[in-house]
């Protein structure tokens, strides 16, 4: 029988989401780092400019959770490639995911 856990697909499927989260996990922290600056000098904050950060801060928990984290979460048992967590682990990851997604939304829908 084939183990999944050797085939080179499911390594990049395991390990490129981690790559991305890592390089989304700096892009956030770079862009509240500008909104921290701009509040730190008493700069009047824009309403666009705070939805923005909202969504920025959604993103950030998602660039950890869901993609930097991603199969380290999965139950060990699985066929996942790095697979270390458990059931908890997994189902708090989907929690955080699907509560950012819909911060994302909701705050997408309130911009002007």
């Amino acid at each position: 029988m084939h183990d999944h856990k050797d085939d080179s697909h499911h390594k990049c499927f395991a390990i490129i989401p981690k790559v991305g989260g890592f390089l989304s996990i700096i892009g956030s922290i770079l862009i509240l780092r500008d909104v921290f600056l701009k509040f730190k000098q008493q700069k009047t904050i824009q309403l666009t400019t705070k939805m923005m950060t909202l969504i920025t801060v959604a993103n950030l928990f998602l660039g950890f959770w869901e993609n930097f984290l991603s199969t380290w979460m999965v139950p060990r048992d699985s066929l996942a490639f790095m697979a270390s967590g458990n059931v908890t682990t997994c189902n708090l990851q989907a929690f955080i995911s699907v509560l950012m997604y819909m911060i994302v939304e909701t705050a997408y829908t309130m911009l002007p």
